[in-house]
């Protein structure tokens, strides 16, 4: 897993950047967007953890959490967003 501190720290960065009720620019744009792609992966990273431990979470848990509407549609997501993930 990547350093999780780093990751929330870089986030927590990017969106100090943006200015609510403000009008947005490129730069704050980037920003969110480079955020939204650090905590996809802690959530890529923390599913992969999940799924692999002694006792690991259904998919159907995960699906729940992440507000799915199935099982399959968060292995398909895992799957999507981290090709070499297996079904665990």
């Amino acid at each position: 897993m990547n350093d999780p501190n780093a990751l929330v720290a870089m986030a927590v960065g990017e969106l100090r950047c943006t200015r609510p009720g403000q009008p947005s620019t490129l730069a704050e744009l980037r920003g969110l967007v480079v955020a939204r792609k650090v905590v996809e992966a802690l959530i890529d990273d923390s599913i992969a953890e999940l799924r692999s431990s002694t006792a690991p979470s259904s998919w159907s848990e995960i699906a729940n959490v992440l507000e799915l509407p199935s099982a399959q549609a968060a292995r398909q997501r895992h799957r999507r967003r981290s090709p070499a993930a297996s079904d665990g």
